[in-house]
């Protein structure tokens, strides 16, 4: 649906904000004690990886670092991340970006 609609604020809103609306709430109800928490998607193909000599999959989530894990560039894919240093605030937003094509993309240009 592209239709705008005007929300309370004087602004517009669309089926996009209705779904971080949703995201935020759902959030919310998972963990009332920090309302402003958000959750972001991640596909198990940006961190699992297919071993074809083993017939296997690898898990690429480590949770051994000395104060718990790090979420790198794997649950970055598919994401824009503002890091707001100043604010002490990290932003996501969905991304159309595709990782591996553009790798895929750029091999192609180079043997040409």
């Amino acid at each position: 649906n592209n239709n705008n609609n005007n929300n309370k604020n004087g602004g517009s809103s669309s089926d996009d904000d209705d779904d971080a609306t949703s995201a935020r709430s759902t959030a919310q109800w998972l963990d009332p004690q920090n309302p402003k928490d958000i959750l972001v998607a991640m596909p198990p193909s940006h961190y699992m990886d297919y071993l074809e000599e083993d017939n296997v999959y690898k898990i690429r989530i480590y949770l051994n670092e000395g104060h718990g894990g790090v979420l790198g560039a794997n649950f970055m894919l598919g994401h824009d991340v503002l890091f707001d240093v100043e604010n002490q605030r990290l932003g996501f937003a969905e991304s159309d970006c595709d990782y591996h094509r553009a790798i895929h993309q750029q091999q192609q240009q180079q043997q040409q």
